[in-house]
Parts: structure tokens; C-alpha cells; sequence
């Protein structure tokens, strides 16, 4: 039977223009869907960024070796994806549903590795800027995250 650890709060968001760090959030909830707002000083006429969602978490007491792990994003997701865990990309389980019990769409992204006693995770998302009237507005969105434990 699976086990799901829910990774909430707090989460730290990152916007980036051309590999230049232009806006952050310290503690940010997920699912996210809140706007964000670039000056036009921020966004040097570019309509698309990159949006990093960072958290770190412990290791879970009582794993087995042959826990299998992933992590599992829920829709929605806007733009492309990229699952990182401690600096490694996780690669898409194509093979796996993209259902959970409750039949919310997911992703889910393979663990191969050991995790360590701290771990760090992050989320990209690519997304495209809408012009407004107070400058550039993102729409970033991104559903819960967790880490799911099948015995």
C-alpha cells in the first residue's frame, strides 16, 4: 500500500530572466497559482522565465531498501517541467498512472538514488508572461507535491 508525504509549506519561489535571479518569495504554499507581478525594469522586455520552487526535508524514519520512492506533482502544472533532487534530475515515470487514489492527475518522478538525512528538492517551470497594466504578470501554477513511499 502507498504512503504519501504531503510537502507543504514552506516552499521558496524563484523567478529567473536570461539565468538572472529577478524575483523572490521566501515562503510560498503549495498548490500555487498567485500572480506575480514583474516591474519592466525586471522583465528587459522578455516574456518568458523560469520559476524555481524550492524545499528541503528530512529523510522519513523506517524505510526499507527495497522501498521503492517518487515524487508525485498534481495538475495543474503550467509549462515544462523539471523535477530535481539533490541536484539530480528525476526522470518521469511514463510506465506508472497518472492517477492517484483520489483520481487527481499526476506526475510522477523516480527516486533511484538513496535519499540522504537532508534532502533538497526542486521544481522548474517555464512560464510566459502576460503584459499588464502595473507591468508583467506571471501566472506560474503548480498543484501539491509529495513524496510517496510504495513498500
Amino acid at each position: 500500500m502507498p504512503h504519501r508525504i504531503r510537502l507543504r509549506r514552506p516552499w521558496k519561489r524563484e523567478v529567473y530572466c536570461n539565468r538572472q535571479l529577478i524575483h523572490v518569495e521566501e515562503r510560498v504554499d503549495l498548490p500555487d497559482s498567485q500572480a506575480i507581478i514583474l516591474d519592466e525594469e525586471s522583465a528587459a522586455s522578455h516574456n518568458v522565465f523560469d520559476v524555481t520552487y524550492h524545499r528541503s526535508f528530512n529523510c522519513p524514519t523506517g524505510l526499507e531498501p527495497t522501498d521503492k520512492l517518487s515524487i508525485e506533482l498534481q495538475k495543474p502544472v503550467s509549462g515544462e517541467v523539471e523535477v530535481r533532487l539533490n541536484g539530480e534530475s528525476l526522470p518521469r515515470d511514463e510506465t506508472v498512472g497518472s492517477k492517484t487514489d483520489a483520481t487527481e492527475e499526476v506526475g510522477i518522478y523516480s527516486i533511484s538514488e538513496p535519499l540522504r538525512s537532508q534532502n533538497s528538492l526542486e521544481i522548474h517551470l517555464v512560464v510566459t508572461g502576460k503584459g499588464g497594466e502595473r507591468g508583467l504578470q506571471l501566472q506560474p501554477q503548480i498543484g501539491g507535491v509529495a513524496l510517496k513511499i510504495n513498500s
